[in-house]
Protein backbone atom coordinates (compact mmCIF):
# COMPACT_ATOMS: atom_id res chain seq x y z
CA UNK A 1 0.00 0.00 0.00
CA UNK A 2 2.82 2.21 0.53
CA UNK A 3 4.29 1.74 -2.70
CA UNK A 4 0.98 2.50 -4.05
CA UNK A 5 0.47 5.94 -2.54
CA UNK A 6 4.41 6.90 -3.45
CA UNK A 7 3.63 6.23 -7.24
CA UNK A 8 1.07 8.04 -6.97
CA UNK A 9 2.44 10.85 -5.11
CA UNK A 10 5.42 11.12 -7.45
CA UNK A 11 3.14 10.60 -10.63
CA UNK A 12 1.34 13.33 -9.52
CA UNK A 13 3.86 15.43 -8.85
CA UNK A 14 5.08 14.71 -12.88
CA UNK A 15 2.34 16.19 -14.08
CA UNK A 16 2.23 19.23 -11.57
CA UNK A 17 5.43 20.04 -13.21
CA UNK A 18 4.53 19.13 -16.88
CA UNK A 19 1.94 21.88 -16.04
CA UNK A 20 4.49 24.15 -14.60
CA UNK A 21 6.54 23.51 -17.66
CA UNK A 22 3.55 24.44 -20.56
CA UNK A 23 2.29 27.71 -18.33
CA UNK A 24 6.03 28.81 -18.30
CA UNK A 25 6.67 28.14 -21.61
CA UNK A 26 3.10 29.50 -22.85
CA UNK A 27 2.24 26.30 -24.20
CA UNK A 28 -1.52 26.28 -23.27
CA UNK A 29 -2.91 24.01 -25.72
CA UNK A 30 -0.61 21.47 -24.28
CA UNK A 31 -1.45 21.76 -20.51
CA UNK A 32 -5.31 21.77 -22.11
CA UNK A 33 -4.63 18.27 -23.30
CA UNK A 34 -2.53 17.45 -20.24
CA UNK A 35 -5.18 18.77 -18.19
CA UNK A 36 -8.01 16.51 -20.33
CA UNK A 37 -5.84 13.67 -19.97
CA UNK A 38 -5.39 13.94 -16.49
CA UNK A 39 -8.88 14.69 -15.68
CA UNK A 40 -7.48 18.22 -13.77
CA UNK A 41 -10.62 20.38 -14.64
CA UNK A 42 -9.20 23.19 -12.15
CA UNK A 43 -5.80 22.81 -14.41
CA UNK A 44 -8.09 22.77 -17.85
CA UNK A 45 -9.92 26.30 -16.11
CA UNK A 46 -6.19 27.33 -15.42
CA UNK A 47 -4.49 26.78 -18.92
CA UNK A 48 -7.75 28.48 -20.63
CA UNK A 49 -7.95 31.25 -18.74
CA UNK A 50 -3.68 32.18 -18.75
CA UNK A 51 -3.99 32.42 -22.44
CA UNK A 52 -3.76 35.47 -24.44
CA UNK A 53 -6.36 33.79 -26.63
CA UNK A 54 -9.15 32.14 -24.93
CA UNK A 55 -11.98 31.78 -27.14
CA UNK A 56 -9.65 29.92 -29.66
CA UNK A 57 -8.58 27.69 -26.61
CA UNK A 58 -12.19 26.99 -25.71
CA UNK A 59 -13.13 26.11 -28.96
CA UNK A 60 -10.51 24.02 -29.15
CA UNK A 61 -10.83 22.19 -25.88
CA UNK A 62 -14.75 21.91 -26.50
CA UNK A 63 -13.29 19.90 -30.07
CA UNK A 64 -11.33 17.82 -28.07
CA UNK A 65 -14.00 17.08 -25.56
CA UNK A 66 -16.50 16.08 -28.35
CA UNK A 67 -14.61 14.47 -30.25
CA UNK A 68 -11.64 12.42 -28.08
CA UNK A 69 -13.44 11.62 -24.99
CA UNK A 70 -15.29 8.79 -25.50
CA UNK A 71 -16.81 8.43 -21.09
CA UNK A 72 -19.72 10.39 -21.04
CA UNK A 73 -19.22 11.27 -17.24
CA UNK A 74 -16.16 12.87 -18.13
CA UNK A 75 -17.00 14.33 -21.19
CA UNK A 76 -20.12 16.47 -19.06
CA UNK A 77 -17.70 17.35 -16.55
CA UNK A 78 -15.83 19.07 -19.29
CA UNK A 79 -18.21 20.95 -21.18
CA UNK A 80 -19.78 22.28 -17.49
CA UNK A 81 -16.35 23.67 -17.09
CA UNK A 82 -16.28 25.34 -20.25
CA UNK A 83 -19.76 26.72 -19.89
CA UNK A 84 -18.81 28.25 -17.02
CA UNK A 85 -16.19 29.83 -18.92
CA UNK A 86 -17.70 30.47 -21.83
CA UNK A 87 -20.51 32.54 -19.47
CA UNK A 88 -17.54 34.34 -17.63
CA UNK A 89 -16.06 35.97 -20.74
CA UNK A 90 -16.60 39.52 -21.23
CA UNK A 91 -18.99 39.08 -23.76
CA UNK A 92 -20.89 35.32 -23.00
CA UNK A 93 -19.93 33.17 -26.59
CA UNK A 94 -24.15 31.76 -26.45
CA UNK A 95 -24.19 30.05 -29.55
CA UNK A 96 -21.02 27.66 -27.72
CA UNK A 97 -22.77 27.60 -24.40
CA UNK A 98 -25.62 26.11 -26.17
CA UNK A 99 -23.81 23.69 -27.99
CA UNK A 100 -22.22 22.85 -25.10
CA UNK A 101 -26.31 22.46 -23.53
CA UNK A 102 -27.69 20.52 -26.47
CA UNK A 103 -24.55 17.88 -25.52
CA UNK A 104 -25.73 17.84 -21.87
CA UNK A 105 -29.42 17.59 -22.86
CA UNK A 106 -30.55 20.76 -20.84
CA UNK A 107 -33.09 21.91 -23.22
CA UNK A 108 -34.54 24.49 -20.66
CA UNK A 109 -31.44 26.66 -20.01
CA UNK A 110 -31.09 26.55 -24.42
CA UNK A 111 -34.97 27.83 -23.71
CA UNK A 112 -33.71 30.39 -20.83
CA UNK A 113 -30.88 32.02 -22.89
CA UNK A 114 -32.78 32.36 -26.50
CA UNK A 115 -35.50 34.31 -24.42
CA UNK A 116 -33.00 36.25 -23.11
CA UNK A 117 -31.88 36.83 -26.40
CA UNK A 118 -34.84 37.56 -28.57
CA UNK A 119 -35.41 40.30 -26.10
CA UNK A 120 -32.30 41.91 -26.97
CA UNK A 121 -30.48 44.42 -29.69
CA UNK A 122 -30.62 42.97 -33.53
CA UNK A 123 -27.21 41.17 -33.34
CA UNK A 124 -28.56 39.20 -30.40
CA UNK A 125 -31.40 38.31 -32.67
CA UNK A 126 -29.13 37.01 -35.55
CA UNK A 127 -27.78 34.93 -32.68
CA UNK A 128 -31.25 33.37 -31.79
CA UNK A 129 -31.37 32.45 -35.35
CA UNK A 130 -28.04 30.97 -35.50
CA UNK A 131 -28.98 29.25 -32.26
CA UNK A 132 -31.97 27.71 -33.48
CA UNK A 133 -30.33 26.61 -36.50
CA UNK A 134 -27.61 24.96 -34.23
CA UNK A 135 -29.98 22.75 -32.15
CA UNK A 136 -32.02 22.35 -35.59
CA UNK A 137 -28.77 20.48 -36.56
CA UNK A 138 -27.40 18.94 -33.44
CA UNK A 139 -29.99 18.54 -31.34
CA UNK A 140 -32.65 15.26 -31.13
CA UNK A 141 -35.95 15.76 -31.91
CA UNK A 142 -37.11 15.63 -28.22
CA UNK A 143 -34.37 18.08 -27.54
CA UNK A 144 -35.96 20.06 -30.33
CA UNK A 145 -39.91 19.82 -28.78
CA UNK A 146 -38.77 20.58 -25.51
CA UNK A 147 -37.34 24.02 -26.59
CA UNK A 148 -40.27 24.83 -28.70
CA UNK A 149 -43.01 23.80 -26.41
CA UNK A 150 -40.87 25.91 -23.43
CA UNK A 151 -40.41 29.05 -25.79
CA UNK A 152 -44.65 29.08 -26.51
CA UNK A 153 -44.00 27.55 -29.85
CA UNK A 154 -47.14 25.21 -31.10
CA UNK A 155 -46.31 22.37 -32.58
CA UNK A 156 -48.58 21.20 -35.52
CA UNK A 157 -49.97 17.67 -35.21
CA UNK A 158 -47.88 16.72 -37.88
CA UNK A 159 -44.35 17.25 -37.35
CA UNK A 160 -43.26 19.62 -39.80
CA UNK A 161 -39.59 19.21 -40.50
CA UNK A 162 -38.88 22.72 -41.86
CA UNK A 163 -37.02 25.03 -39.87
CA UNK A 164 -38.51 28.16 -41.46
CA UNK A 165 -41.84 26.72 -39.61
CA UNK A 166 -40.08 26.68 -36.17
CA UNK A 167 -38.66 29.79 -37.08
CA UNK A 168 -41.07 32.27 -37.90
CA UNK A 169 -43.04 32.33 -34.90
CA UNK A 170 -39.47 33.74 -32.65
CA UNK A 171 -40.10 37.38 -34.39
Amino acid sequence: KQWYQRRVAITAGIVEKMFQRCFDDAKYKQAVGIALESRRYDMLESAIMKSDDIPSLLSYALGIAMTLLQKRTVRNTVLQVLVRLYTNLSEPDYTNMCQCYIYLNEPQTVVNILSKLISGSEDELLMVFQICFDVYESATQHFIDEVMEGLGIKQKKEKSTDCDSALIPLL
